[in-house]
Order: structure tokens, then C-alpha cells, then sequence
């Protein structure tokens, strides 16, 4: 699939993908003078996006992705990047987690915020 059409399918601006198939997160081939995407790189430009809403740099993602790939391998894992990787997602599952729990705090607030507002607008007459 042409570029244009991976931003139509995952909502993600031809500029942005050019820049993650610049930065190497994406892959694509020659086609007709056209890039060519395959139907996988969806899932990952998704994922890629996933990623940056949750604040991760495109070096985390690149890092993530390389990691994934060597455990995959097996064969590119030794112990000195064993221990860099579980550092690294350790430290990443501890920010999430912290995410989580600003989330789940702002999430309380504005159901309470909601549940007045249903109140006040199921009465006929309400004072402010």
C-alpha cells in the first residue's frame, strides 16, 4: 500500500510516517517510483504511536524494537544487554505505572465532576 493510504488506514499523518520510515521504524519497498507498505507495518505504525502517546522518545521505541528483535533472535542477547534491557523496562514499567495512577486520579474527578452535573441537570431548577 501507498503511504497515503497507511495514513488513511491508521490515522497517522504522511509527514509523521515519513519520518518514523526516516528514522528506521518503518520499513517499506520500491514500488513504481512509490513507497510500498505492507500490511504489518499497520500494526506497527500503531504501535509506534501507541508508544509516543505514552511519552516514550523515538530512541526508547527504536530501543524497544531492537530489544524485541534480539530476544526474538536469542541468538543477540548476552548478559551485559540483558541486564541494560531489564533496566530499561523496569524503569518503563515504573513510569507507566505512575501514568496509570495520575490517570485513575484524574478519571475519579471527572466522574465526580459528571455525576453533579446529572444531578443538577435532572432537576428543574438548580442553583450554581
Amino acid at each position: 500500500m501507498k503511504i497515503g493510504e497507511l495514513s488513511k488506514r491508521t490515522g497517522i499523518s504522511v509527514d509523521t510516517l515519513r519520518f518514523y520510515t526516516k528514522e528506521k521504524l518503518l520499513t517499506y519497498t520500491h514500488a513504481h517510483h512509490f513507497w510500498d507498505f505492507s500490511d504489518d507495518q499497520i500494526v506497527l505504525a500503531e504501535h509506534i504511536q501507541l508508544l509516543r502517546s505514552l511519552g516514550f522518545s523515538i530512541r526508547d521505541i527504536r530501543y524497544v524494537f531492537d530489544a524485541s528483535e534480539a530476544l526474538l533472535d536469542g541468538t543477540r542477547v548476552n548478559h551485559e544487554n540483558l541486564a541494560a534491557y531489564i533496566d530499561f523496562f523496569e524503569a518503563k514499567q515504573s513510569a507507566l505505572r505512575i501514568q496509570r495512577h495520575h490517570i485513575d486520579i484524574a478519571e475519579q474527578r471527572l466522574s465526580n465532576i459528571l455525576t453533579k452535573l446529572e444531578i443538577m441537570a435532572s432537576k428543574e431548577t438548580f442553583e450554581l
